[in-house]
């Protein structure tokens, strides 16, 4: 699941795709979001590609509140 956010660097106001596993996620698609976590993190910033901003796997091993907060540059539909 995919919604709208704001995070705030530098005075700067960002807005940002904010990405959570939904309730009751099979260990397949737990599985692929940390992969795709693993992949952004590895590639880092580049100017054609959404960009990681931040993570936060601090129920990982619940298999709850997995969420990512990626840059989001383009605009919204």
């Amino acid at each position: 699941m995919v919604t709208r956010g704001s995070v705030e660097i530098d005075t700067v106001k960002n807005t940002v795709a904010v990405k959570t596993m939904k309730p009751g996620e099979d260990i397949v698609d737990f599985k692929a979001s940390l992969l795709e976590l693993k992949i952004m993190a590895y590639i880092g910033r580049h100017p054609n590609i959404v960009n990681l901003l931040a993570a936060c796997t601090d129920y990982i091993n619940a298999r709850k509140s997995f969420l990512a907060n990626i840059s989001f540059t383009g605009k919204w539909l």
